[in-house]
């Protein structure tokens, strides 16, 4: 699997094949604190873009998770683990159900079919302050999907991740709308266990089925009495003091459990990492236990884990000072200053600084904007140092891009210095910078003007090369070629001397189609193209994705020109990198026309990311 690092700067997504993870795109819910960054645990971190098969035998996958439980336990009866049930697969931690026929155990008088289930361990321990996060997919099982922490000793406990998806339950608390985000601390003789059972540790967002789509589960262990729950980037649980974490004394080093003899100290021990599956015992009891039928169905019964990454705070210098041409930004502050620059010669001097930084990189950019709300960069100016003498000051030059700027004042141009840890997992600091400058304007230039049949709508794409006070094009479509009536309006870019895209989907055409544009400018002048025709008689071999509407109110519809059967994942991508919701489609069962509700997120500009194994196509939407 190809792999992209996504770097989020000033509300833009610039992406680079760096070859890193597959949580890049994803930022980091808590804040690491002042002058500290997140730093990645490479050790105890795994995107699983490996391939490990389930073997009998004791294995170590990808070198990080042993293939069992980190004692001899073999689970909660009717539940046993077994090496053989856990793999990496398709970009994927998997841990897989089977039931052996003819095996069961007896508990508490009641007969139970025995459940083969999975468990892994991480090889290496990790011990706060440290941030853990999985992306997963809850089983729609009465199976437990969970990651968790335990200590060596299995006294102490942080869950992570516990549900429970399948909509057969017997208490609402555990339903496939809740996920149980708790800790435990225990007293191992006699065995007592204290866990929270305030209604915030079975957290619901009140609409969210859990099993239907993978999520981001993460749980920052701040300290020994202090933990955060992050679901889907979202703070929505924590836990604070000793009273919140231990109020029955069962962490106290001398005489566990007894009150009157403070000596707790909370969560404090290394632990490991759990990643499992479990047919709980007082579940199975009642009932809850996979049918054979249920099994039957083996995507429901095993559980999927994309990727889980570990980060710990460090302190770090900060930025010091950045300058252009002269015009210096000291430190970074919040004030932009500007730079005016000659229109005959982009090269700028650039000065930075890193102050005490030892390492990092410095990434040096174009920004442009037209509405402060959409940013963009032109990525072939996207430079990158890396400083040889940090803290001592370095020349460097970068040449801008003068077709992104015009000179009607239409769009706003900076420069932009955004500087990165090793890795590029966190930003030590970034400046911005107005640029003053003037260009000549060219007229509109329309330079290619063509359209498609894809199933059951025509596909038009045309191109700029320059445009001045374009306000907007109105699609015209005719049956003669002579008699055209307006079927749809695309908005310009104003005033522009890069080159600029545009499609638009006739969801209605006819048999035989002509199609022209007409070019209107901000003063009602207009000007119109060659007429171009589309007969439908022939399917187009193009596997171009359409997304329609730009504009979205509730529905988006994605069309594929695909002429065979394949998987693929709609993802859709906020401006700051967030996924906001992923589809998985089977385009032998869903067929070519996807439509998505998009009813329940935020107006905003966003990005659709189509993926499959022969292509991967992203195109930007507005939700009103």
């Amino acid at each position: 699997m190809e792999k992209w690092v996504t770097l989020l700067t000033l509300n833009l997504i610039v992406s680079l094949t760096f070859g890193q993870y597959d949580w890049d795109n994803f930022s980091i819910a808590p804040s690491p604190g002042s002058g500290m960054i997140w730093e990645l645990q490479t050790a105890v971190s795994d995107d699983f873009n490996y391939n490990a098969p389930a073997v009998s035998g004791v294995d170590t996958l990808g070198g990080k998770w042993i293939n069992f439980y980190h004692n001899a336990w073999t689970g909660p009866l009717p539940t046993i683990w077994k090496r053989d049930h856990v793999k990496v697969e398709n970009g994927n931690f998997q841990i897989l159900t089977s039931r052996p026929p003819g095996d069961s155990v007896v508990v508490d008088g009641q007969t139970l079919a025995v459940t083969n289930l999975g468990c892994a361990t991480s090889v290496h321990q990790i011990q706060y302050p440290v941030y853990v996060e999985s992306y997963v997919k809850i089983m729609n099982s009465v199976l437990a999907s969970d990651v968790w922490l335990l200590s060596s000793d299995d006294t102490q406990e942080i869950d992570i991740c516990e549900a429970y998806g399948s909509d057969r339950w017997t208490n609402p608390w555990l339903s496939e709308e809740r996920l149980h985000l708790s800790h435990h601390v225990f007293i191992l003789n006699p065995f007592q266990d204290w866990q929270p059972s305030d209604q915030g540790s079975f957290y619901t967002d009140g609409s969210t089925i859990w099993r239907d789509d993978y999520h981001t589960i993460g749980v920052y262990w701040i300290d020994s009495v202090n933990l955060e729950y992050y679901v889907d980037g979202q703070l929505v649980r924590t836990r604070s003091g000793m009273e919140e974490i231990d109020p029955l004394y069962h962490t106290n080093t001398v005489d566990p459990g007894d009150p009157t003899n403070d000596t707790r100290t909370g969560l404090s021990k290394p632990m490991d990492i759990i990643l499992n599956t479990e047919d709980q015992t007082w579940r199975a009891l009642q009932g809850l236990t996979p049918t054979e039928t249920e099994l039957m169905n083996a995507a429901d019964h095993t559980f999927e884990i994309d990727w889980i990454r570990v980060y710990k705070p460090i302190v770090v210098d900060q930025v010091t000072m950045v300058s252009v041409d002269g015009v210096a930004a000291e430190p970074c502050s919040s004030t932009i200053p500007v730079v005016t620059v000659d229109a005959n010669n982009m090269s700028l001097d650039v000065v930075f600084d890193l102050g005490g930084t030892t390492s990092g990189f410095v990434q040096i950019e174009h920004v442009y904007t037209e509405d402060f709300v959409t940013f963009n960069t032109t990525p072939s100016n996207s430079q990158f140092f890396d400083p040889v003498n940090p803290g001592t000051g370095q020349i460097n030059t970068v040449n801008l891009d003068a077709t992104v700027f015009d000179g009607l004042g239409t769009a706003f141009n900076y420069i932009q210095f955004t500087f990165w840890e090793p890795g590029f997992t966190s930003i030590l600091g970034q400046c911005q910078f107005f640029i003053n400058l003037n260009v000549v304007s060219l007229p509109v230039e329309l330079t290619s003007f063509s359209g498609q049949a894809i199933n059951r709508n025509n596909l038009l794409k045309w191109q700029t090369a320059s445009e001045l006070n374009n306000s907007h094009f109105d699609i015209e479509r005719s049956v003669d070629g002579e008699n055209f009536e307006m079927i749809g309006t695309v908005q310009g870019k104003g005033t522009t001397s890069s080159n600029r895209k545009y499609n638009f989907v006739d969801t209605k055409p006819m048999k035989d189609t002509y199609y022209r544009l007409r070019q209107v400018d901000f003063d009602g002048t207009f000007d119109y193209s060659d007429i171009i025709f589309i007969n439908r008689k022939y399917k187009s071999a193009d596997t171009e994705v359409v997304v329609f509407p730009n504009l979205v109110k509730d529905r988006l519809t994605v069309v594929l020109n695909r002429m065979i059967e394949e998987e693929l994942t709609i993802k859709i991508i906020d401006i700051a990198g967030r996924i906001i919701s992923k589809k998985n489609v089977d385009t032998a069962i869903d067929g070519n026309t996807i439509d998505l509700n998009l009813s329940t997120i935020a107006s905003g500009t966003y990005f659709v990311k189509v993926t499959s194994a022969s292509f991967d196509s992203i195109q930007k939407i507005i939700k009103q």
